[in-house]
């Protein structure tokens, strides 16, 4: 959840080499991490140069950052960010106007979605039963359930 996350967002500056418009973009991208911070809100720039987009977004995806953002020199243009949300993989531009506002109220709805998911995850796996025959019965069927389905992965593989 996104509270308890030691990274709630990364910024993943979009440059080729240095110059002013790197310089520019970077401006901006430490304007909005001192924006963010005053927010409280928990932010990492992964400006690393030797290291493309691609794997940045997949390293982060991984450790479980909740939200990314994606800033180019045409983003900075047309004043907005490509912002990422981890648990729906949903992509959409959102303007560095309102950045703050918008990512705190992502952030919000990330929570609700998970613990959403959690709580009807924990329903789906909750029974209640008035004998100890009809909990075993339950117990021999889930575990019929379970291996079909390992065997149907299995085939798919």
């Amino acid at each position: 959840p996104p509270a308890v996350a030691p990274l709630q967002v990364v910024i993943v500056p979009i440059t080729k080499g240095t110059g002013p418009e790197h310089d520019e973009l970077m401006r901006s991208v430490n304007e909005i991490v001192k924006s963010f911070k005053s927010q409280k809100i928990r932010v990492k720039v992964d400006d690393r140069q030797n290291t493309r987009p691609g794997a940045k977004y997949f390293e982060w995806e991984r450790k479980g950052v909740p939200i990314r953002l994606e800033i180019g020199p045409r983003d900075l243009k047309a004043n907005s960010v490509t912002m990422v949300t981890r648990p729906t993989g949903e992509k959409k531009s959102i303007s560095i106007d309102n950045l703050v506002n918008d990512i705190k109220s992502s952030l919000s709805e990330i929570h609700s979605h998970l613990l959403q998911q959690a709580q009807d995850r924990l329903t789906k796996k909750t029974f209640r039963v008035e004998s100890y025959q009809e909990m075993k019965g339950m117990m021999m069927n889930e575990d019929d359930d379970e291996s079909k389905e390992q065997d149907q992965q299995l085939q798919r593989s």
